[in-house]
């Protein structure tokens, strides 16, 4: 390991500073440390291995601002086709539970499900190549159980397998394959993940990002460090994994080191692999969403808690024809999130049992238990279809039809999620006071049980099971438990030395401490600044209150919205005015809904230097469609004078404006400014991105190129479409019905169209579609369903 690593040091030690110079040692010595070490004990180790993945693409994040007016009330947003967009905030979309539920569910809800995405950038554009690849990973194993870390993926737990079992305690998707799931979109599933976020609802802005990542060595082995920090509500999160013999272990911690309180949303997010008959065993009495009994709930009917006749006493062991057990996942007919409710003094927990007994159990002392499954919808099949790479594809299959049953191909990626929270569902927060830290402990641990008590028809059964398990001496006790959380409460405080950094995450805990005169965000964490084209004007305004010529001739891809930079941009601005400084005020006050300041900005910045982001701005709230596409024609105009090899951020610019203005224009039926857009030479290279793809489709068929039209949305994969995935099955429904008409000289009669629908396989598994209602609710195999 030292002949390895000398060179490294001498060398680095040349061209370094002291603090990158640690930092890369770290990461260079310990990639030297894991050719040497090969040994596993009952301590475990941390070193550098592989994963085998197939690995879609994730590509640059979105350069223009997703202003919180284009929002919608669902986890990844909406496209906004508003036009006359007059400012404000718009209208809340607060949660409110049922009637019938507990006094406590009523305090700490959401009062508003739309979720904000600035100052992130949306990851909105993703391929689907899957293409077979060794992925690096940090592998934390003893002699019990590996766990594949990826450092690049928001600090997940990709895989973990339990070596005594000889099987994955986790669900082990082979693919990574974003999915339009997430909070600023990209998202795939399995695994473990860590979902942070500042009171909003969603699969957290991490999951698809870079995370700091350390390895400390402690007396229980190593242990493997995950952190980053919240630009939304200046907080800090981090994890610490560890393995205690054949206990996975996770100690999350967050801090607010703000001056006032904060609101906190945390759910650990854990993915088991599904089989009909596997069963989940939790000690709770009722289920949240809505308020009905659990296991027993007629969740699906306006009645929850319908239980139908006691024929032959059948309700004393859970056999009655209506008593539809929940708890067994092939039970369940469509996606549903169970928020069950455990009281005290109950220790918390959730399990999932397979077919012969096999357990993995996932304990915590918190207020918040769920778990989400896809259910037995098609529409839900296909989407764990395709974030697996599952051959759903398969020529053997019916290629007109997505078709879940074709019996060619295997299901490689379903799985239910198993969720624990500080809060009580997903649509509440949690408090965390001023310069403070909230921290728990949670544990997972897979073990074997008597396959006929663990699905016995009599729920209390596996509950007994599991507490005698959990009592005896292979379980968990409260003291073992205890132990634990005092080391890791202890562990958490102490920052990772330089050295013992292998992973370098984002940016902006090391903008925000430079911004806060270097004081330090959180005890057990390590921030530093780092010049990229993100956060180079930051820096400038921070180091010497004023923008570079370099920075003034380049396309801004960071927007800061947070009062405390407005208040440094504001100082800068009574030393130097740009068009830089109009483009980010101007940015901000139609982030916060101010229209009228945003405006008087976004035209001085264009008095002063016209650019195509700006230009952009203006067209998302113009009083009128005409005006809406003079801002975006002359952005599109604005950003071809831009020169590439001057201008980084010149050719993704180029993308995202194509993909924006060329659904604008679709979903605004300007037909002819459309089809002057796609004829540019300038847009070539985006002509296969998913949004231009579904203009293209549009204009064939309106057109009526339906040949043409079908054979485009046959002929590519739409990665980044979820929900709107049904416009594309619009258009395909719309291209066949006219090719029929053209075939037959005149208009469908109502069986001629439902003909037509059959044969596509239009109502899916819904029996409530019919022809009139112009939707075709599945589509072809690479098309399915929508989200």
């Amino acid at each position: 390991w030292i002949e390895i690593c000398e060179p490294m040091i001498h060398q680095c030690s040349m061209i370094c500073s002291k603090t990158a110079f640690a930092t890369i040692l770290g990461v260079l010595c310990f990639q030297a440390k894991e050719i040497t070490s090969t040994t596993v004990s009952s301590k475990a180790t941390a070193t550098w291995g592989k994963e085998n993945i197939k690995v879609s693409s994730l590509g640059e994040p979105n350069t223009l601002p997703a202003f919180f007016f284009m929002a919608g009330a669902e986890e990844g947003g909406a496209y906004s086709t508003n036009n006359n967009y007059k400012g404000g905030l718009g209208t809340p979309n607060p949660f409110v539970p049922p009637d019938t539920c507990p006094d406590d569910l009523f305090e700490n809800t959401m009062e508003d499900l739309r979720v904000p995405v600035m100052p992130w950038r949306e990851q909105d554009k993703w391929g689907c190549e899957r293409t077979p690849t060794n992925v690096s990973v940090i592998v934390l194993e003893n002699e019990y159980i590996r766990a594949a870390i990826t450092p690049q993926w928001g600090g997940k737990i990709w895989s973990a397998y339990d070596k005594k079992g000889k099987r994955d305690m986790f669900f082990n998707n082979p693919a990574h394959q974003p999915d339009n799931i997430g909070y600023r979109k990209a998202w795939t599933s399995g695994g473990c993940e860590w979902n942070w976020g500042p009171g909003y609802i969603g699969h957290s802005v991490f999951t698809e990002s870079p995370t700091w990542t350390a390895i400390i060595p402690t007396e229980l082995g190593d242990v493997v460090r995950v952190w980053e920090y919240d630009r939304l509500n200046r907080s800090v999160w981090q994890v610490d994994i560890a393995l205690k013999d054949d206990v996975l272990v996770a100690h999350p911690t967050i801090t607010n080191p703000n001056v006032h309180d904060i609101k906190g949303y945390w759910w650990t997010c854990v993915a088991m692999p599904v089989t009909d008959i596997d069963r989940i065993v939790t000690p709770a009495e009722e289920s949240v969403t809505p308020c009905s009994p659990w296991p027993y709930g007629a969740y699906t009917m306006n009645n929850a808690t319908f239980r139908g006749v006691d024929v032959r006493n059948c309700a004393k062991n859970g056999t009655c024809a209506w008593q539809q057990d929940m708890s067994y996942l092939g039970n369940i007919p469509s996606s549903h999130d169970f928020f069950v409710r455990i009281k005290k003094p109950q220790q918390p927990y959730i399990a999932h049992t397979r077919s012969d007994g096999y357990t993995v159990i996932h304990g915590h002392p918190l207020n918040g238990t769920k778990f989400f499954t896809w259910g037995e919808a098609g529409f839900g099949t296909f989407q764990q279809d395709f974030m697996s790479a599952s051959d759903y594809e398969n020529e053997k299959c019916n290629q007109d039809v997505y078709d879940p049953w074709c019996s060619h191909y295997e299901h490689k990626g379903r799985y239910t999620e198993l969720q624990i929270g500080p809060a009580p569902t997903q649509m509440h927060t949690f408090p965390i006071k001023a310069n403070s830290s909230y921290q728990w402990t949670e544990w997972f641990k897979a073990f074997p049980m008597n396959p006929a008590a663990m699905h016995d028809a009599d729920y209390a059964v596996p509950l007994r099971a599991v507490g005698e398990w959990m009592h005896g001496d292979n379980g968990m006790s409260a003291e073992e438990i205890k132990t634990l959380d005092d080391f890791f409460t202890h562990l958490q405080a102490q920052a990772p030395l330089p050295h013992e950094i292998v992973f370098q995450g984002m940016p902006w805990g090391g903008l925000e401490e430079a911004l806060s005169d270097g004081d330090k965000l959180a005890p057990g964490t390590f921030f530093n600044v780092t010049v990229t084209a993100e956060t180079r004007p930051w820096v400038e305004l921070i180091e010497h209150g004023m923008f570079s010529a370099e920075t003034l001739a380049v396309t801004p891809v960071n927007f800061e919205v947070n009062p405390r930079w407005l208040r440094l941009l504001h100082q800068s601005f009574e030393q130097q005015e740009t068009w830089l400084h109009h483009l980010f005020f101007g940015t901000q006050a139609l982030e916060v809904g101010n229209v009228a300041l945003a405006e008087e900005h976004l035209t001085k910045s264009m008095q002063i230097k016209e650019h195509p982001t700006t230009a952009r701005n203006l067209a998302t709230f113009a009083p009128n469609l005409t005006a809406a596409l003079a801002h975006y024609q002359h952005a599109w105009t604005l950003w071809k004078g831009l020169d590439s090899a001057k201008d980084p951020a010149a050719v993704p610019l180029g993308r995202d404006l194509a993909c924006e203005m060329s659904i604008w224009l679709t979903y605004n039926q300007q037909l002819d400014a459309l089809e002057a857009l796609l004829a540019d030479d300038a847009m070539a290279p985006y002509l296969d991105e998913d949004r231009v793809l579904h203009s293209r489709a549009y204009v064939l068929v309106t057109r009526r190129r339906n040949e043409d039209a079908i054979a485009l949305l046959r002929g590519h994969c739409f990665p980044s479409y979820g929900d709107d995935r049904a416009k594309l099955l619009t258009l395909w429904l719309t291209a066949h019905l006219q090719l029929e008409e053209e075939a037959l000289g005149r208009p469908l009669s109502l069986l001629e169209t439902v003909r037509v629908r059959r044969r596509l396989g239009c109502a899916g598994d819904s029996s409530t579609l019919n022809a009139l209602s112009g939707e075709c609710h599945r589509g072809p195999p690479n098309i399915g369903y929508p989200y």
